[in-house]
């Protein structure tokens, strides 16, 4: 493990060869915070940043540069999109307001980042209905006779809940907005229904709104992560299987912006 100051800014992380190589976090001038992976000292693989003014990046690093991911823009109100070589594009989903869910769905134009609806007019989309009252409009493709979801739709069930977003073969598969309408919204990459890749899930209880926004696998919380409390308090820091790692000196930042570094394994 190593640390490195200069002019303000800090690194702290796995070293070898004289360089930063494994996992480790950045504190910039500025006040922004990196965590992630470094080979030979440039992020490189899993990582996410946070901003000063509030908006987050989780994703794939290429070569020190952001590559593939997810943006979370916004403190009451939040846009998560897809991000891909330094650009918004694809659906994205815009969270009105996080304590009841309210949803826009937002189609980003790649090449000025202009939003737009992403619903499309009925008679553009395929339903197909369910003997429960739930029913499903969007892209379909027939299989032994059979339609199933399959591209970009909308499922709506008869108790309020809904996922809008991508599928593939008849399940959620790819990027997509999840709504249960008691506890929380989930937002991300899914794979065979549940958040796998980069993701966030926003609690919307009267009592305890929390967020959760980076890296999930099989539905649980699963590599860089950051999570806010209701009162705006963040920890920033590496989880696995739904738990926060310790080992891995997350950081915690208080409302008011100041820091508090937890370095449980520095080793000088």
């Amino acid at each position: 493990m190593g640390q490195w100051r200069m002019a303000g800014i800090q690194r702290t992380g796995e070293w070898s060869g004289g360089k930063f190589n494994g996992y480790g976090r950045l504190s910039y001038k500025d006040q922004s915070v990196y965590i992630g992976f470094w080979k030979n000292s440039n992020r490189e693989g899993e990582g996410l940043k946070m901003w000063i003014n509030g908006v987050s990046f989780y994703g794939r690093m290429r070569n020190d540069s952001y590559f593939h991911g997810m943006i979370m823009n916004g403190d009451t109100s939040f846009i998560f999109s897809p991000f891909q070589n330094s650009a918004s594009h694809g659906k994205g989903f815009k969270v009105a307001n996080a304590t009841h869910g309210n949803v826009d769905c937002i189609q980003y134009d790649q090449a000025n980042e202009a939003a737009r609806s992403c619903h499309r007019l009925p008679d553009e989309v395929k339903q197909i209905f369910y003997s429960n009252f739930d029913f499903y409009e969007g892209d379909v493709i027939t299989r032994r006779g059979q339609e199933k979801s399959d591209g970009f739709g909308e499922f709506k069930a008869d108790n309020g809940s809904y996922y809008i977003g991508e599928w593939k073969d008849g399940a959620q598969d790819g990027f997509g907005l999840m709504r249960d309408p008691v506890e929380r919204t989930l937002v991300g990459t899914f794979s065979n229904g549940v958040l796998n890749g980069a993701g966030a899930s926003l609690s919307y209880s009267t009592k305890f709104r929390t967020i959760h926004f980076g890296g999930w696998s099989k539905g649980w919380q699963d590599g860089p992560g950051l999570f806010i409390y209701p009162n705006g308090d963040k920890v920033l820091g590496y989880f696995n299987n739904g738990r926060l790692d310790h080992s891995r000196n997350p950081i915690f930042v208080h409302y008011n912006g100041t820091k508090e570094e937890l370095l449980y394994n520095i080793v000088e």
